[in-house]
């Protein structure tokens, strides 16, 4: 999807809705329009928010908090940072991650994915059930900019 035009708008004012895909890339919806639909998609197993810029560490915080069904999550060239990698550890169900282009991110996401939840941290601890991970160019501007890695 191409439609720049969407923003929070069109996801304001929902109690409730049964969407299971949500394709928004390329959009301009920001933080407070994903945790909006984590609080009414219970059920919602795609989330695509791919060229998303204004999308940070609390929209995933958001979906994996709210959203216990994830099965896709596309976050790529989005603003999140290793933080939203502790929150991904957590999705149990999460089955395709492509976070290539967080450029926020280091390669220190890598290892909090495959260390995944602590016992104490939630009820069941482990690693997300991963089949499909892109993580390319993932903290490419830090290793790029001579930044501590």
């Amino acid at each position: 999807s191409f439609c720049t035009q969407v923003t929070d708008a069109a996801f304001e004012a929902r109690s409730t809705c049964t969407v299971r895909e949500l394709h928004v890339p390329n959009t301009q919806i920001t933080d407070e329009a994903v945790e909006s639909i984590a609080r009414c998609a219970r059920d919602l197993e795609v989330f695509d928010g791919g060229w998303v810029m204004k999308l940070t560490d609390r929209s995933v915080v958001a979906l994996a908090t709210g959203c216990p069904k994830l099965r896709s999550l596309c976050l790529c060239n989005t603003q999140i940072t290793d933080d939203a990698f502790e929150a991904i550890a957590r999705c149990r169900s999460l089955e395709r991650l492509d976070a290539s282009w967080c450029l926020r991110s280091t390669p220190h996401a890598l290892e909090i994915l495959a260390a995944g939840s602590h016992a104490g941290e939630s009820e069941q601890c482990g690693r997300p059930p991963l089949r499909d991970l892109k993580l390319d160019h993932l903290g490419a501007f830090g290793m790029d900019a001579g930044g501590d890695i």
